[in-house]
């Protein structure tokens, strides 16, 4: 049911609107398409990588193999250090080779293996979406591949859990919050569900609503002004299973959005906050230091090139030091 495309698709719509670099990787048991990886610099950018989506075919022959490998050699020739790098694998963890090529499945997880390998050593960890389409899920083979690169692995057979297997893998790897927002059924007409932005520090807010249907949004900001959808702060995508508005630099406080579909019929709400956040620590005060020295840590998130003064933010967050004894290799954790 090409659920890999609409995850794909969903997956760039939460991108930040500039700035990220996207890659895709299409393969059987070889390389069919790729597209190396493009800077987003407008919608422009995001639709022309949604059409690549929905021109990719299946085949008959499946080797994860290639597929990680040729997305490992793709990241490593974009990468730079402003940008973190990922790989997200969509597939069902099960190989099933041409016969006629004469590649042997050990073959196949050797390369695997060596793929793997350099991903690490790379600092690119590996997130797998198990896709059950048709009961032959191998979870524990999709499950390994994303330990190994200290990532996370997920599994589906329905496109209505990709929002939050999305937002949990980009919480995992970028500063967010997910917020689920709530599940309603339609009954024909616009129901009104509240979207609450924290505080002024949100960069952009992803409102995610999965259905099987067409759905129609009006949105009102927390002044109680009606927002056009869209218009140059209210981004708006749409697809087979979902649409997506993006606020970019919301205001504080309450949001009205009103949802209305096809009656009875189930949409799920959710709220994926990206923050402009830093962490920045205080130089130490000195360099050389002796046994019983007391020694001053300051460490402080910064937004915009601002010290962040928002209190509430501070009071939901955790941190911990890590301090590292060069003589003897041993870290120790310090709470904050």
């Amino acid at each position: 049911n090409r659920i890999s495309g609409e995850a794909m698709k969903m997956f760039i719509d939460m991108l930040s609107a500039q700035g990220d670099k996207v890659g895709i990787v299409s393969y059987t048991d070889k390389i069919q398409r790729e597209k190396a990886l493009l800077e987003i610099q407008s919608g422009a950018d995001k639709e022309d990588l949604k059409q690549f989506i929905d021109q990719l075919d299946r085949g008959a022959y499946t080797d994860i193999s290639v597929g990680v490998d040729e997305a490992v050699k793709v990241l490593k020739q974009g990468m730079d250090k402003s940008h973190e790098p990922m790989i997200v694998v969509l597939a069902d963890g099960n190989n099933e080779l041409d016969p006629k090529s004469g590649k042997t499945e050990q073959q196949a997880d050797q390369q695997l293996s060596a793929a793997v390998q350099e991903a690490k050593q790379a600092g690119i960890p590996i997130y797998t979406i198990g896709l059950n389409a048709d009961g032959k899920l191998n979870k524990a083979a999709l499950a390994d591949l994303a330990s190994q690169t200290g990532a996370k692995s997920f599994s589906t057979s329905s496109a209505d859990d990709l929002p939050q297997i999305l937002s949990e893998i980009f919480a995992s790897h970028q500063k967010l919050k997910i917020v689920p927002v709530q599940s309603i059924t339609t009954n024909g007409s616009y129901q009104e569900v509240t979207i609450s932005v924290p505080n002024a520090n949100v960069l952009e807010a992803n409102i995610s609503m999965m259905s099987g249907s067409p759905v129609d949004v009006k949105l009102t900001d927390p002044a109680g002004t009606a927002q056009t959808i869209p218009s140059a702060n209210v981004l708006s995508s749409k697809s087979k299973t979902y649409s997506l508005i993006k606020l970019l630099k919301p205001k504080q406080g309450d949001w009205k959005l009103q949802v209305k579909g096809v009656p009875k019929d189930k949409i799920d709400i959710n709220l994926v906050f990206n923050y402009d956040l830093d962490l920045t620590m205080d130089p130490l005060p000195s360099k050389s230091v002796k046994p019983g020295d007391t020694i001053e840590i300051k460490s402080y998130l910064v937004s915009s090139g601002q010290k962040l003064q928002d209190q509430a933010l501070y009071g939901s967050m955790s941190a911990k030091l890590l301090v590292k004894d060069l003589d003897t290799g041993k870290t120790e954790e310090v709470k904050l």
